[in-house]
């Protein structure tokens, strides 16, 4: 389905100071939370700080997972006027994120959106294997960065066989070696501070860093496709969820519907984009997940990944 929208230019534009705050916030919401959660957690632990530190946490997990996020926009565009200087910029700013490979991503995501809710969507085919609300909500995002990692190595291998238009060799191994010099980087570096300042307190910063976070970050990743994309076909091919507690955590990128079909507008940007949807096109509402509880029935429900996978999948 296409929608005739007049999008005014300003959703468009490139602002510099926009992308500034955007990743700004993403790394804050990651990190503030964990660094409070250790100042609470350095005096001493009784039950009473359970609630805030699990609170704290999850909050963290939410930032982690939208400077993965920070790659997706690149991709799009969304953080330079320069394509492939926002495509660098994703893949270096996303780097801190363990397990996730931003060129891989690049490569796979282009044909998501090419393709999806088809049988050459990659995305699609990766996400329908997976049945069980364990396999959805735990195993589908821990089994997809192998395949992003094995997907950069493939290219830096033998890149020609993958030359798009958006995308020459060149640039995709230049963004690659930069992504893979940059994540080695930061390993070392907390490797370095764990051999130096060997202690409990050592630990615990890395635990309430990146492996709380982590663990989150991967349950939101596990089921975020299924929320984007559960009981679409070829007709609408994706969902919101427009719940403004989502709308905060996540920066706007649950606005999957509109980000589908006006892919070069920036995911803070996309709620406006879906009030001029709406009002022109109410029928989408019945693909927007307006509640917190909505959300849960849809990713509840006994469905794939959208209707067009699974027909393929079953053929």
């Amino acid at each position: 389905m296409r929608f005739e929208l007049q999008i005014p230019d300003e959703l468009r534009k490139y602002n510099r100071r926009s992308v500034f705050l955007y990743v700004s916030a993403c790394y804050l919401l990651w990190i503030i939370p964990a660094l409070i959660s250790y100042v609470v957690l350095s005096k001493g632990f009784h039950w009473g700080w359970a609630l805030p530190v699990i609170t704290l946490e999850l909050l963290s997990g939410f930032g982690y997972f939208a400077i993965a996020g920070i790659a997706h926009e690149g991709l799009h565009g969304n953080l330079s006027e320069n394509n492939y200087k926002s495509f660098f910029r994703g893949a270096i700013l996303s780097s801190p994120v363990i397990g996730f490979y931003a060129p891989g991503f690049y490569s796979l995501h282009w044909q998501h959106h090419r393709w999806v809710n088809q049988s050459k969507d990659p995305i699609a085919k990766h996400y329908s294997k997976f049945r069980t609300p364990f396999g959805k909500i735990f195993l589908a995002r821990i089994m997809e960065g192998p395949v992003y990692l094995l997907e950069t190595l493939r290219f830096l291998r033998d890149g020609t066989h993958q030359n798009k238009s958006w995308m020459d060799a060149y640039n995709f191994k230049l963004i690659s070696y930069a992504m893979i010099v940059t994540k080695l980087t930061i390993v070392l570096f907390f490797t370095a501070i764990l051999l130096i300042w060997f202690s409990a307190s050592a630990i615990k910063i890395i635990v309430l860093i990146f492996a709380i976070p982590f663990t989150v970050s991967v349950i939101l990743a596990s089921i975020s496709p299924y929320l984007e994309h559960a009981k679409t076909d070829d007709n609408i091919c994706a969902r919101s969820q427009t719940s403004p507690i989502l709308t905060a955590l996540r920066f706007g990128a649950n606005f999957h519907l509109e980000h589908h079909y006006f892919q070069t507008i920036p995911c803070w940007r996309l709620p406006r984009v879906h009030k001029l949807l709406v009002d022109k096109y109410p029928e989408c509402l019945d693909y927007c997940d307006i509640s917190v509880r909505a959300t849960y029935e849809v990713l509840s429900a006994n469905t794939s990944y959208g209707v067009c996978a699974d027909l393929a999948e079953n053929k």
